[in-house]
């Protein structure tokens, strides 16, 4: 078990490395992932869909995905779709509506400071200019 666990991290690794931002295939795949019953490997997962973060409708459900697991799962699976959710979605208004009430409704204080830290994470994301700056 250990060693198909060490495979998985390595193969999405790889992914993350070779795969074309966007290539549907590859987001599929990193996807499947994210749902693994191991929470290193959905790290993993997470953070490669962040990397192939794809444009367009797709980035809707991975959006979706990465705000399912910003509820569930371990603390460190938690940061992971924090962090990744800020790359995913650049100011989305979607995004910053689903996380505020988050914040606002969640049952568990970690929960809710975790999607406290995403929403400034996505919203400062997206008030930033192309080089990186407000």
């Amino acid at each position: 078990m250990e060693r198909l666990h060490r495979v998985r991290i390595m193969a999405l690794d790889e992914l993350g490395k070779v795969a074309r931002p966007s290539d549907s295939l590859a987001v599929e795949a990193a996807g499947e992932r994210v749902a693994d019953k191991d929470p290193t490997v959905r790290v993993k997962a997470i953070e490669t869909l962040a990397k192939l973060c794809p444009k367009g409708s797709d980035m809707n459900q991975v959006a979706g995905m990465l705000l399912r697991h910003l509820e569930g799962g371990t603390e460190s699976v938690r940061r992971s779709a924090a962090e990744a959710l800020s790359v995913v979605c650049k100011g989305d208004g979607g995004a910053v509506f689903r996380l505020a009430a988050i914040v606002k409704d969640h049952h568990s204080q970690d929960v809710r400071s975790i999607a406290f830290e995403a929403l400034t994470m996505v919203t400062e994301s997206g008030s930033q200019d192309q080089t990186g700056k407000m």
